[in-house]
């Protein structure tokens, strides 16, 4: 699993994206699979 600062140096390399929001776009709109980090927040 990649965070989508990851997944943007990947696509971003493979010409797929140039903008880190496209990726947080696509990971809304069910394009790429993703998956909430786990964390502490609000516990």
């Amino acid at each position: 699993m990649y965070t989508i600062d990851e997944a943007f140096e990947i696509l971003s390399k493979n010409k797929l994206t140039s903008h880190k929001e496209t990726v947080r776009n696509w990971v809304r709109k069910g394009v790429i699979q993703a998956e909430p980090l786990e964390s502490d927040y609000g516990h």
